[in-house]
This record gives structure tokens, sequence and C-alpha cells, in this order.
């Protein structure tokens, strides 16, 4: 695959297309509506013409919201969601959800809510148990590097993360649960708490990296130390979440993700 970025540096026919505004997320758009359109799979075809409307504009901006350039945007949107509702939200626990989803239940956040769970998706393979977070996160190294060798051959900037000569993958993956995903866990955990089992996966995997790095790199001291003292920050980071769900489910959390780890070795 080719990100957006390279599809609009090259003038591809999907960039040219859709004006270099999200064109891989628009031909999305464009091909389940086309599917749709077909009598037989329109699951659509008994809504009313205004039901349709509705439906239509939500999918396009909950798909086009998938774009990485969208990434922070939606964090500070779900980050504000759960600051002017701090209280409402920390209550949930003790008394009842009513309220909560009185605010959840808004046109304006119903919207904001699919958005956040599509693009959650995308980009959930760090939350996910470790043989499936490493084999996905290898395979979308493998389509940077693939993109990266023809940036080459075709003498444009290699992107960031592109270039197979001088990417190490084990950091790479550091940096990602750095700087996109757990900010975006925390705040999403903040808002659903339930979805606390994400975050523990998350230490897992990032310990997992961590040590792929230590066994291929053998990094001079110095290094190892640098790499430690980010896990670890990223580590602390996660605990509003934590503290969110209570320590209580932490704990209970703990012992199951032992338990499975055991059963796996054996």
């Amino acid at each position: 695959g080719l990100n957006n970025s390279f599809l609009t540096e090259v003038h591809h026919e999907l960039a040219i297309r859709y004006n270099d505004r999200s064109p891989l997320e628009n031909m999305h758009c464009c091909k389940l509506f086309e599917i749709l359109a077909k009598p037989e799979l329109n699951v659509l075809a008994n809504a009313a013409t205004d039901q349709f409307r509705d439906v239509r504009k939500t999918i396009i901006d909950v798909i086009l919201h998938t774009d990485i350039t969208q990434h922070p945007g939606m964090a500070k949107e779900l980050e504000l969601l759960y600051e002017m509702n701090s209280k409402v939200f920390e209550a949930a626990s003790t008394e009842g959800k009513d309220a909560e989803l009185d605010i959840l239940s808004s046109n304006e956040n119903k919207n904001l809510i699919l958005k956040v769970l599509l693009h959650s998706a995308d980009i959930s393979n760090p939350t996910k148990p470790w043989n499936i977070c490493r084999e996905w996160a290898l395979r979308v190294l493998d389509e940077y590097a693939n993109q990266g060798d023809q940036e080459k051959q075709m003498g444009i900037p290699v992107q960031a993360l592109n270039d197979r000569d001088k990417v190490n993958r084990p950091v790479s993956q550091i940096g990602f649960i750095e700087f996109i995903i757990t900010p975006w866990w925390v705040a999403k955990v903040k808002v659903f708490p339930e979805l606390i089992d994400s975050c523990l996966l998350l230490e897992g995997n990032l310990s997992e990296w961590e040590r792929i790095w230590l066994e291929e790199s053998n990094p001079a001291e110095a290094e190892r130390e640098k790499v430690k003292e980010r896990v670890q920050k990223i580590v602390a980071s996660l605990r509003p979440a934590h503290a969110r769900a209570g320590g209580g489910h932490r704990e209970a959390l703990r012992g199951r993700a032992a338990r499975g780890s055991r059963q796996h070795d054996l």
C-alpha cells in the first residue's frame, strides 16, 4: 500500500480525483457506496430518504476521520469531552450511568464517538495480544519500507519510517506507542473505563518491543538507559487510565494476564 502523502507527491490519479484531500479515505467512501448501490447488497434500501441522507453523511465523516492527519484534532476533542464532563463520568461508576448517557447521546458527541471507535480500530494493533501486535506491526513496517524503496527510485523525499536501511523496527514501535497510541488510549479510557484491558496489553507489548530491541541491537549502556527511561515515562503516563478504571480492576487484569502468559508458555 501507499499513503496519502505519497499519492499526493506523485500526482496519483486518486490524489487528482479527490484534490489531494484524504484520497485513500475518499476512495473507501466511494467504494462503499458503489457496493451499496447494488440492490442485492444495499442494506440501507428500506431507509427513508432523510434517514439515508443522514446515515450517508455520518459514514463519510467517520471514514474520512480515519486519515491519520485527523488524529490530533480528534484527540483534543476526546480530551475536552472528558474534561468538560469529568464529574459526571467519574460519578457514573457509583451513581449510575443515566447522566453519562445523556452526554454521550447528543448528536455531536455520538458522531465524535463513532469517529473515535473506527479510528481506534484502525490503529489498534499495539493494544492487541502480542502475537497480533507484532504481526501487524511488521506488516505495516514492510509496507512503509516498500513505499520507501519506490521513493528512492523516483528521487522524491523518503518519508519518516520508510527507509529500510535506517529504521530500527522495535524503536519505531516504541515511538508510535509513545506519541500516538498512549495519549489516545488514555483519553479514550477516561471516557470508557471498561476498555482498560487494552492499556494493560499496551504495557506488555511496549515491554516486548524494548526486549527485542535489546536483543537485536545490543546497545551501549547509555542508550539502554535512555530507552528504559522513555518506556518508564510511557508506563507512568498510563496511570490516569488505570486510576479511572480503579486499582482493584487493574490488579485483577494483571492476574488474568499472568495466568494467560503461563498458559501460553505451556
